[in-house]
């Protein structure tokens, strides 16, 4: 898979973005125009005041991508702005730059990568934005399934193009054990050891049957809780419990 194949994938859930901090009109559309080609978004501001409001009001994106050169600031000085901002810290920024910088001082400033200003940079960022959105979905636990993306530190699920859903704590788990657990089917008993009781194992034939039923009851408030383009991939095996049907981004089965 060509890097801006895997960069599409990971760009496939909406309110998912890269924010480009600059002011030159033409490389801004430039930029744009990269990234558009490959069913990208990429948000732009102009200043580091405009990316202050920004980052007040959205959701932090995965990527940061700065302007060296910005009229109302030193964009190293705005790298240590960003890293001393607890909030802040953990988006991942790469410089872009028309000087003569080296990787070594950006880095110490807390940029992962320096890239040069030019009209033939297209591989190279495209290179660079997957590297780090890759390295920024490990440290955040983020589990990907076909098209789905389950994200455990807002406890969201989100299929491509369609919106997120937040779950509470052991809904989420549920969802996960299952997402994990795919294709093979994830049995009653199983599930319900999981989250509903410990030490189920040893039980005669008519606590099982009881114990299907409230499974059955769980499984059928998550899926309508997640709504039919998550919850309708949650299906019922052979009256012996739960499999998460994994797709790819067209919604085919992948298993």
């Amino acid at each position: 898979m060509s890097p801006s194949d895997r960069l599409a994938d990971a760009f496939s859930s909406p309110g998912v973005d890269v924010l480009h901090v600059e002011d030159d009109e033409e490389y801004a559309e430039l930029v744009r125009m990269w990234v558009a080609a490959h069913g990208l978004v990429l948000n732009r501001v102009r200043s580091r005041a405009e990316m202050r409001k920004y980052l007040a009001t959205r959701a932090f994106p995965r990527c940061l991508l700065l302007d060296m050169g910005l009229k109302d600031s030193s964009g190293l000085g705005l790298c240590d702005e960003l890293k001393g901002s607890p909030s802040l810290q953990g988006v991942p920024i790469i410089l872009l730059s028309a000087s003569n910088l080296t990787a070594c001082e950006c880095q110490g400033h807390g940029a992962i990568h320096l890239l040069r200003k030019g009209i033939d940079g297209e591989a190279e960022l495209l290179a660079a934005l997957t590297s780090v959105i890759a390295q920024h979905e490990r440290s955040r636990g983020v589990v990907t399934c076909g098209d789905l993306r389950l994200e455990p530190q807002e406890r969201t699920a989100r299929i491509a193009g369609e919106a997120s859903v937040r779950l509470d704590p052991r809904p989420f788990d549920a969802l996960l054990y299952l997402v994990k657990a795919a294709p093979n089917v994830v049995t009653d008993l199983d599930m319900y050891v999981a989250f509903m009781q410990r030490g189920a194992y040893h039980l005669d034939n008519e606590r099982k049957l009881a114990i299907r039923g409230v499974v059955i009851n769980y499984v059928s408030r998550l899926r309508r809780k997640l709504g039919p383009a998550v919850g309708d991939r949650i299906v019922r095996i052979n009256n012996q419990g739960f499999m998460y049907r994994v797709c790819d981004p067209a919604g085919k089965d992948i298993f």
